[in-house]
């Protein structure tokens, strides 16, 4: 067997180091230039600010007897910049016939089931109110103490994430539902 004299080898190890460099170098390169580069998106929301109303109520606090209608139309006013979703909760309506709930055109459906949560059908853009949530209240004949009534009227909104074109109120209710029901931290489907 031949021997290797030491200048071989330098040789030698010096071409095997340059070619495994050369191949790591050129993997590293087609890798580099492989990866995209990272997009940049600036995300800004806007300011959400609505205003519950009742044109028709008067009086803080009205004596009403058995049997009294007293009018009161909740709407939303979206007095922000964005166009917003709308939701209602409405408490306190079981001593009362409610007149026209879920709104005279029916703009407004109660979700889930009897739970006094309602969602408005379409988006609220700015400077809009919405239709009222119901016109007048009647107490009920079988109330046993109407001096501890109370309806309490508690309103939200969150900005719209898109606009939908449609103009299916099915899809504008549905959008509605789940953008406060991911709000609410629900991590499931709605039904």
């Amino acid at each position: 067997m031949k021997k290797w004299n030491p200048t071989s080898r330098i040789i030698l190890l010096s071409c095997a180091i340059l070619l495994v460099s050369a191949i790591c170098v050129t993997g590293t390169l087609a890798i580099f230039t492989a990866i995209p580069p990272a997009a940049h998106n600036d995300f800004s929301i806007g300011d959400v600010k609505i205003d519950l109303n009742e044109e028709s109520w008067i009086d803080e606090n009205p004596m009403i007897e058995k049997n009294d209608t007293v009018e009161k139309d909740p709407t939303v006013y979206n007095d922000s910049d964005v166009p917003v979703w709308v939701r209602i909760t409405a408490a306190g309506l079981h001593n009362f016939t409610v007149e026209n709930l879920g709104g005279a055109n029916g703009k407004w459906e109660e979700f889930p089931e009897n739970s006094g949560v309602w969602y408005y059908y379409k988006i609220l853009e700015p400077g809009e109110t919405t239709e009222p949530l119901f016109s007048a209240v009647t107490l009920d004949n079988d109330v046993i103490d109407p001096r501890e009534l109370d309806i309490v009227i508690y309103t939200e909104a969150v900005q719209t994430w898109v606009n939908y074109p449609s103009d299916s109120e099915e899809e504008y209710a549905k959008n509605a539902k789940e953008a406060f029901w991911v709000l609410d931290g629900n991590e499931d489907e709605i039904d």
